[in-house]
């Protein structure tokens, strides 16, 4: 199994100014404007939290596209206002979202949403309502790629949409996942998910979060100040996020049909976790999908690329050695 690992050799000692502004274009706008007084600020306060790149090469989107065929076309599903393969930047991808353009820019162009760059969300080409992607766009192995940043977390069937991206890949296309680490997000109390969760939800076509999911992501959710993500920094105990009433209105509400749109986190992993479930679905032949490519978790996120794969399944041994690095993958957050 190819694993990249995060770049080596920068380091605060020999911060370069222009090179994490270029890396980081919404804090250069802030520095521009004066919102900021410079990137090495942003950084100390914030960026080394938030695992923003140094440099350019250590961006997450070229992290992402290192495994993809960048002259095929592809899709990317629920990208905003921060695609990864912008179609400005002349990809040929075809954006996936359960809005139309128009209505994305009018639900995230106001305060509530202050962190939204409306300007930079492309034109939706296919709105979601809920249907496959074969379904909703009508074509079978022919695409490159497709790319879902903090995406899978949310979605009820993990398995029945791994399937559906295996029908519209083409033989050798890739499927380029950014994926919150539950250990340093507002994740952080909830339980690691497992494969037998996952087939349980496959086996059941879940379209919506369950009941217990719903109590679990309202009654564990948590935060840092306010903020609902904040890397790996050290000594951090979390406060939780919703009081007992709030819990109790968060279950009436699913009891009531509420599918929440998206809001609920089903699942909570880490790299170690989702190593392991990929594992287990390829052996239950649930997937052809096996990882290619991986990288470890910068600020609050790691990166998976899944592709067909002829990886042999794995032995008894290492299986065990596997479950032992879950185990240990989420003692750190107690510690």
């Amino acid at each position: 199994m190819k694993r990249r690992k995060r770049p080596e050799g920068d380091s605060v000692d020999i911060f370069d100014e222009a090179a994490y502004l270029l890396a980081n274009p919404d804090v250069a706008q802030a520095v521009a404007n004066g919102s900021m007084p410079s990137g090495a600020h942003h950084f100390a306060i914030a960026g080394k939290f938030e695992g923003r790149p140094l440099s350019p090469s250590q961006s997450r989107n070229a992290i992402v596209r290192a495994e993809l065929d960048l002259n095929g076309r592809g899709i990317e599903l629920g990208p905003l206002d921060k695609p990864i393969m912008a179609k400005r930047d002349g990809y040929q991808v075809e954006i996936v979202d359960y809005l139309d353009t128009d209505s994305l820019r009018a639900q995230y162009g106001h305060e509530l949403h202050v962190g939204v760059d409306v300007s930079l969300i492309e034109e939706v080409d296919h709105v979601s309502r809920g249907e496959t992607l074969t379904e909703l766009i009508g074509k079978e192995g022919a695409y490159e790629w497709v790319v879902a940043s903090h995406v899978i977390e949310h979605i009820p069937d993990v398995v029945s949409f791994l399937q559906d991206v295996e029908r519209v890949l083409s033989p050798s296309g890739r499927l380029g996942l950014v994926v919150p680490d539950k250990r340093f997000c507002f994740d952080f109390y909830g339980e690691l998910s497992t494969s037998g969760q996952i087939v349980d939800a496959f086996v059941e076509k879940r379209t919506k979060p369950t009941l217990g999911q719903v109590v679990d992501y309202f009654s564990r959710t948590s935060h840092v100040n306010g903020a609902i993500a904040w890397g790996q920094a050290r000594g951090v105990v979390p406060d939780l996020m919703y009081s007992g009433d709030l819990v109790r209105d968060g279950y009436q509400r699913s009891v009531d049909g509420d599918d929440f749109g998206g809001e609920i986190h089903c699942w909570r992993f880490t790299p170690e976790s989702f190593r392991l479930i990929i594992a287990d679905l390829r052996a239950l032949g649930l997937t052809s999908l096996g990882i290619v490519a991986e990288h470890e978790t910068i600020g609050i996120e790691f990166f998976v690329t899944l592709g067909r794969s002829d990886e042999l399944e794995p032995s008894i041994e290492q299986r065990r050695s596997m479950l032992e690095e879950v185990q240990h993958s989420d003692l750190p957050r107690r510690s």
